[in-house]
This record gives structure tokens, sequence and C-alpha cells, in this order.
């Protein structure tokens, strides 16, 4: 991973993804570790 060898990081990395309707389910999708979706961000009222 080249932000790890770059930085020389030795902690955790974890990719969270910040998206309006969320992400679609593919053979990709398993490595987001973190997801947030508009409805998150802004409560209903």
């Amino acid at each position: 991973m080249t932000f790890r060898r770059e930085t020389n990081c030795k902690k955790t990395i974890q990719l969270s993804m910040i998206t309006t309707f969320g992400i679609q389910k593919n053979k990709y999708s398993s490595i987001v570790t973190n997801e947030v979706i508009l409805d998150d961000l802004f409560e209903h009222v």
C-alpha cells in the first residue's frame, strides 16, 4: 500500500466512504470498512 510505505505508518488503516446513496455491493465493496450516507448527516424533520 503506497500510503503505508511512504509514511511508514504502523497503525491500522480503515477505508471510509462518504456517499450520497451508499456504495453498490460488488466484488470490491468488501474493502470499505465504514460507510456514511447522506441520511446519516442530515436529520429528517
